[in-house]
């Protein structure tokens, strides 16, 4: 294990590898006590690769923004 002193920061900090502050223990304890486990997210890419559109998909979201920008251009002119 490499020594506390080469270690990133935020190790230091929670108390995971250098000498304890009474600050850093107080963290330590209160960080993520909420948390009960942590899982990974897939990456969009994948997601896309996994989950291929439709090209009618497709042709909705951009008449769907379409729709929203002329939405909110019609609401920023300056006839409000």
């Amino acid at each position: 294990m490499k020594a506390a002193s080469k270690l990133p920061a935020a190790f230091l900090f929670f108390g995971w590898g250098g000498n304890n502050t009474a600050k850093e223990n107080a963290m330590k304890q209160t960080y993520d006590v909420n948390v009960k486990e942590f899982k990974p997210l897939t990456s969009p890419a994948l997601i896309k690769e996994e989950l291929p559109i439709t090209e009618e998909v497709a042709q909705t979201i951009i008449d769907g923004r379409k729709n929203v920008r002329t939405f909110y251009g019609a609401m920023t002119s300056d006839s409000l």
